[in-house]
């Protein structure tokens, strides 16, 4: 799959994403690095080689998250909703 890559190491998929759309949705991750098609990550703070994340406010500390919304210190997440302080999401989800 070929990508949009950035200076952060932000990727969009270029399949997905025209370079405009890719450019902007880019400049919503502020902090973020070597994160895949997230979105709408305003407030994220050193989120790194998130998949997918959509819609994350204020997410802080967050590592190898996918498809996650709204975690704060999460390592190692898969596919959480409304995470806080989790470690090894996937076993402590918590579903609204």
């Amino acid at each position: 799959m070929e990508y949009w890559d950035f200076l952060n190491g932000n990727k969009y998929s270029n399949g997905k994403y025209t370079k405009d759309k890719a450019i902007e949705l880019n400049s919503t991750l502020n902090n973020c690095y070597n994160c895949i098609d997230c979105v709408n990550c305003n407030n994220c703070v050193n989120c790194n080689n998130c998949d997918n994340c959509d819609d994350c406010d204020d997410c802080n500390d967050c590592s190898d998250c996918v498809d996650c919304n709204n975690c704060v210190d999460c390592v190692d997440c898969n596919n959480c909703l409304d995470c806080v302080d989790c470690v090894d999401c996937d076993n402590r989800r918590i579903i609204k």
